[in-house]
C-alpha cells in the first residue's frame, strides 16, 4: 500500500485517479481484474474506465470519502474532500410589498 496524500475537489469537478501497477523491481504489470469503491457515495461518484486503471472522481454533496483500489490482494486509498464553491451568483429578489 502506497501513501496518497488526500486531495480536495469543489462540488462542480471531477479528477481522474489512475493506478501503475509494478512488480517488486519496479517493472509495469497489469494483474487486474481492479476493484474501485467509495465509502460515501453521496459525496463522490466514480465513473470507472473500461481497462480499470483509471476512475474518474465526481464530486457530489460536501464533505469527506475515501476512494479504494484493489486487485483482491493489494489496496490503495485516498481521500478525497468535496468543498462548497464559492458563489458564482448573488440572486438578489424582491418580496411582495406590505403595508407599513
Amino acid at each position: 500500500m502506497s501513501v496518497v496524500p488526500p486531495i480536495e475537489l469543489v462540488d462542480v469537478e471531477k479528477v481522474l485517479l489512475s493506478i501503475a501497477p509494478k512488480d517488486e523491481d519496479g517493472q509495469p504489470v497489469v494483474t487486474g481484474p481492479f476493484t474501485w469503491t467509495v465509502d460515501a457515495a453521496a459525496v463522490l461518484s466514480l465513473q470507472v474506465e473500461a481497462d480499470g486503471l483509471s476512475a474518474w472522481a465526481i464530486s457530489g454533496i460536501p464533505g469527506i470519502a475515501v476512494v479504494s483500489v484493489s486487485d483482491g490482494t493489494l489496496t490503495d486509498t485516498i481521500q478525497v474532500t468535496v468543498k462548497t464553491g464559492a458563489p458564482s451568483s448573488l440572486n438578489l429578489s424582491a418580496g411582495t410589498p406590505v403595508h407599513e
